[in-house]
């Protein structure tokens, strides 16, 4: 299309590493997380707080580049609020790489909010769910119940998209707040921009710094997302007619008829590796590997290499964010493709017949 001098309009996910994208039609991702944040800034009014507040949170997609803006927006906001005390994260999660979903999985989202629950607020409860999706609303509002949570200790839980389920949440006081985001505004914003194209003009733009696809900034006009919850959903969502009142009480009605269970986790009592599956196999066993390490050297020539962890006392992490321009450190000092997905890959899928969950306490 480029060749031929079309114009490319990206719609709602911009078209990252290419210099052919023209324009760019979405809804504000880093402002989503900006007023996530600002509502659980407001509610709580963290700015004049005399207490501390605990708080978990799930975070989108690593494949989706609006998932970094809207995790941008978040801590732009309450990082200060970290920085001083008033939001304390026992998890010890704040990064994007720590609190990232893949897929915008609910049930990842679930299993997390009931790792967490169970390993670090059996003594004190959990006072903010800050989620980027109501889909993982949806999780951690069956983690919550399964934990026992009840309206006298329930979080604040927030959302994205305000589904109708969500809505339904909102109005029933399980879910606090949530983004709507009007797709009829989106879709007419994306029609006049085609239309100023064919006619030759210049599309209206409220944007040229934010959106840079690796290659190129994009011009863009961004949509403005509403924060929405029990004292204006009317407002946001019938009155403008993007649901009516009969819809709603068609999904209040479903779910109050919904049998729903909080999910049970198996507890495998094995080890990690079997290792009377190997009898007679012909492999190589190495007690001296690298730090104290066990080497398998199986009969195909690939190395399995074990090593449980010592608490972490001997681990260095970090972590290297980079919006764009070149790295001052070398390629190959850098983590490789492979080790970042297959860490993302474990994480989430978990290995053998452990699950996600179950794989980093056996590892513990």
């Amino acid at each position: 299309a480029k060749d031929a001098g079309i114009p490319i309009i990206a719609y709602d996910r911009l078209l990252m590493d290419t210099d052919a994208v023209s324009y760019y039609a979405t809804f504000d991702n880093k402002g989503v997380g900006t007023a996530i944040a600002k509502y659980v800034e407001d509610k709580l009014d963290l700015a004049n707080a005399s207490e501390s507040y605990t708080i978990e949170l799930f975070m989108g997609s690593p494949d989706d580049n609006n998932a970094v803006f809207l995790y941008n927006g978040v801590m732009e906001v309450l990082q200060p609020y970290f920085d001083n005390g008033t939001l304390v994260c026992k998890s010890g999660r704040t990064s994007f790489e720590d609190t990232c979903i893949l897929r915008w999985s609910q049930e990842t989202a679930q299993q997390n909010c009931e790792n967490y629950l169970t390993g670090f607020y059996a003594d004190e409860d959990l006072d903010i769910c800050l989620t980027a999706f109501d889909g993982f609303a949806y999780g951690c509002k069956a983690a919550l119940e399964g934990a026992g949570y009840t309206a006298e200790n329930w979080p604040i839980i927030t959302g994205q998209d305000a589904e109708l389920m969500a809505t339904k949440n909102i109005i029933s006081g399980k879910q606090t707040m949530s983004i709507a985001k009007d797709t009829r505004i989106l879709a007419e914003k994306c029609v006049t921009m085609v239309q100023a194209v064919l006619e030759g003009a210049e599309p209206e733009i409220n944007d040229t710094t934010t959106y840079n696809n690796n290659v190129i900034v994009v011009p863009s006009y961004l949509c403005t997302p509403v924060a929405v919850d029990k004292n204006n959903y009317k407002e946001v969502l019938v009155d403008t007619g993007y649901y009516t009142e009969a819809q709603l009480a068609e999904t209040v009605a479903a779910v109050k008829t919904a049998e729903i269970a909080a999910n049970v986790e198996e507890n495998i009592n094995e080890p990690l590796i079997d290792e009377s599956a190997l009898k007679g196999s012909k492999v190589k066993k190495e007690t001296t590997g690298l730090y104290g390490s066990t080497v398998w050297t199986l009969k195909n020539g690939v190395k399995v290499v074990v090593l449980p962890t010592q608490h972490k006392k001997d681990q260095i992490l970090y972590n290297l964010n980079m919006d764009g321009g070149k790295s001052v450190i070398p390629t190959e000092a850098m983590p490789s493709f492979e080790d970042n997905i297959w860490s993302l890959y474990l994480s989430n899928t978990g290995l053998s017949k452990f699950s996600g969950t179950q794989l980093p306490k056996m590892l513990a």
